[in-house]
């Protein structure tokens, strides 16, 4: 699992952190996003604010499947306290169509190596 800090801020569906992605670009050629977030749920368990400081951020890969990425992250305030729960679902797209496509063997195995590691 990754792990990083940042300081709080109000969370929204929008600001979710999320995994870096062996798909996660943005083709200059082309201005669609290489990849797209097709669900996201969240379940917020305790309130934060800007007295809570700095929190802590944690992201993993749950599932690979064919043609999409399962991922959950946790935020916890220092004490331990989790404030959100979140999964979510990544899918790789072709730049040029915008549709899903099936993740490439190389995408796979850094995908496979993250989750061991």
């Amino acid at each position: 699992s990754m792990v990083c800090t940042s300081p709080p801020r109000t969370m929204s569906a929008g600001s979710v952190p999320s995994m870096r992605l062996p798909f996660n670009s943005i083709d200059p050629a082309v201005t669609r996003p290489s990849s797209v977030r097709m669900r996201l749920e969240i379940d917020f368990r305790v309130e934060l604010t800007q007295d809570d400081g700095t929190v802590t951020v944690r992201c993993a890969l749950d599932t690979i499947g064919r043609s999409s990425v399962g991922t959950r992250e946790e935020v916890r305030k220092l004490d331990g306290t989790l404030s959100a729960e979140a999964r979510s679902v990544v899918v790789p797209r072709d730049p040029v169509s915008g549709r899903s496509r099936p993740l490439s063997d190389a995408e796979r195995r850094a995908l496979e190596a993250e989750q061991v590691g």
